[in-house]
């Protein structure tokens, strides 16, 4: 009888241990500027420089003798110098899906792939446009544009990076709503990977 019950104890510590809910998704900043990233329907968090964030995520319960728990989760990132590359489709996206499996702990660790450029509206004034053009010393590109940043915001957006083989540099101009214009950048504004083009508008 004693032997009967010190089996049914260990059948019940078995099941206790086979017994799995719940995951979590970390995501480790590896570039030097922030990310901005989200899980499932939770809120968007700015992830700095180097920096961690952990979300938990809601698993149905695994047995084990139980078929393999799994939850599709959607996952939002993209950063000051990284945005997410889809093989596939050959494309860069912002968007991707995880399946996770209860009791399972994922990292994902994000290095960066891109340059960035970065405005602050530090003045009274509003700023009516920014466009941002990549020369490579003959030809002048059109690459990024911003409009009505209002005083004290901020906006941002990554940049293509300059390589040993494909250099170029970066120069911006700037229409405030009082018609001042202002020129950003010249022939030394070369960007490499995790390297940000920072224009703060200050105003006169």
């Amino acid at each position: 009888m004693k032997n009967y019950i010190y089996f049914l104890l260990a059948i019940a510590a078995l099941l206790l241990v086979g017994c799995e809910s719940g995951a979590s998704f970390t995501v480790i900043n590896k570039s030097n500027y922030p990310i901005y990233a989200s899980v499932g329907k939770r809120a968007e968090v700015t992830i700095p420089g180097q920096g961690t964030y952990t979300w938990d995520i809601d698993t149905d319960t695994q047995h084990i003798f139980g078929g393999q728990v799994k939850e599709k989760v959607q996952v939002c990132i993209n950063g000051e110098t990284y945005l997410m590359f889809d093989e596939a489709l050959d494309a860069y996206v912002d968007t991707t899906y995880v399946y996770l499996k209860a009791g399972e702990n994922r990292r994902a660790f994000i290095w960066p792939n891109r340059a960035g450029v970065k405005i602050n509206n530090e003045s009274d004034q509003l700023m009516v446009s920014a466009d941002i053009f990549r020369h490579d010393g003959v030809v002048e590109t059109h690459v990024a544009a911003f409009a009505d940043l209002e005083p004290g915001a901020s906006t941002h957006c990554t940049l293509p990076p300059a390589t040993p083989s494909n250099s170029f540099y970066y120069i911006a101009e700037v229409v405030m709503e009082d018609g001042t214009r202002y020129v950003y950048g010249d022939f030394n504004n070369v960007l490499r990977v995790d390297e940000q083009f920072l224009i703060t508008i200050t105003g006169p």
